[in-house]
């Protein structure tokens, strides 16, 4: 949810932003989670199965997911970056994150791909 709030005049300062008065035991915002969205409350399992094998220009790096085979290719974010790159799995029960940060070595991010 993004809330803005507008004030009266840009150059005044609030001083509190008010008090509402609510009933008592009402919640001011009642949130119901879908079943399916459950486990993506939880932070991403790290993937810790991985090889990687030195090229002529480059570096080829396989991460070991499982059952990522299932999945569209929509389900898989990468990211590179000048020092980094960083790989997530968007499975149906979880999601898997995969990182290398402060390569020794600039990547050059337009000739890369997965």
């Amino acid at each position: 949810m993004h809330l803005t709030l507008a004030k009266a005049s840009p150059h005044v300062l609030w001083t509190t932003l008010g008090t509402v008065e609510m009933p008592p035991n009402k919640p001011l915002i009642s949130v119901r989670i879908h079943s399916s969205a459950r486990q993506r409350l939880t932070s991403p399992r790290q993937v810790t199965a991985y090889s990687w094998a030195d090229e002529t220009r480059g570096v080829r790096v396989w991460v070991r997911v499982p059952g990522v085979h299932l999945l569209s290719a929509a389900a898989v974010t990468v990211r590179f970056r000048e020092l980094s790159f960083d790989v997530l799995v968007s499975g149906p029960s979880a999601d898997y994150t995969f990182a290398v940060t402060e390569l020794p070595m600039e990547i050059v991010v337009s000739e890369c791909a997965w």
